[in-house]
C-alpha cells in the first residue's frame, strides 16, 4: 500500500514537470495585458458661426428700412396689428421711422432666417447657426456690429425656438 501511495503523489509532479513549464510561468502567460491601443481623438469643436451680416436681416426678400408701399406691392394687402404693423402669412413687418420696416417678426415654422432657423427649431440648431450669447433668460440677441446696431432676438419655449424678432431688440434700458 505504501507503494500506491507513493505512485499517487509521483504522478502529478509527473504531469506537471512533462508539460516543461512551471506553474507561475504558466500564470503569467496566461495573464499578459492587452496590447496597447492609441486613444481616440479628441473631439474636434465645431466651428463658431460666422458674426451676424446684412444678410441676416433679409426675410423673403424684405429688408429693414424697405418702404411700406414696396411690403404692400410685394405680398398685397394684409390685416394690421394694434401698432401699424402688417400680418401676413408666417411674419409680421413692423412699420415706424416714416413708414418704413423696422422689425420682421417670424410667427410660425413657414418662413426661415437667412440662416434657416424657423419656429419650432431646437436649442441646439440654434446654437449651430448662430452661437449662444447667454443673457441670463431664455431670450438670446445677436448685435450686428455695437449694441446701437440692429438685432436678431430669438426667445425659446422649452428648448425650442418659439418667436425671432428681426431688428430690434429690447437692451435693458
Amino acid at each position: 500500500m505504501n507503494r500506491s501511495i507513493a505512485w499517487l503523489t509521483l504522478v502529478p509532479v509527473l504531469a506537471c514537470a512533462s508539460c516543461g513549464r512551471s506553474r507561475e510561468t504558466r500564470s503569467a502567460e496566461t495573464v499578459t495585458p492587452p496590447p496597447a491601443t492609441s486613444q481616440p481623438a479628441a473631439p474636434v469643436p465645431p466651428p463658431e458661426p460666422a458674426p451676424l451680416a446684412d444678410t441676416d436681416f433679409v426675410v423673403e426678400g424684405i429688408t429693414l428700412g424697405t418702404p411700406r408701399g414696396d411690403v404692400v406691392a410685394k405680398f398685397g394687402s394684409a390685416d394690421t396689428t394694434t401698432y401699424g404693423g402688417l400680418i401676413y402669412p408666417g411674419f409680421i413687418v413692423v412699420f415706424f421711422r416714416q413708414d418704413h420696416v423696422v422689425e420682421i417678426r417670424l410667427t410660425d415654422s413657414t418662413i426661415a432666417t437667412a440662416r434657416g432657423l424657423r419656429i419650432g427649431d431646437s436649442k441646439a440648431k440654434m446654437a449651430r447657426l448662430y452661437g449662444i450669447t447667454e443673457t441670463g433668460s431664455p431670450v438670446y440677441q445677436y448685435f450686428l456690429g455695437s449694441a446701437e446696431a440692429p438685432c436678431l432676438s430669438i426667445d425659446l419655449w422649452e428648448e425650442r425656438v418659439s418667436q425671432i424678432d428681426i431688428g430690434s431688440c429690447w437692451r435693458g434700458e
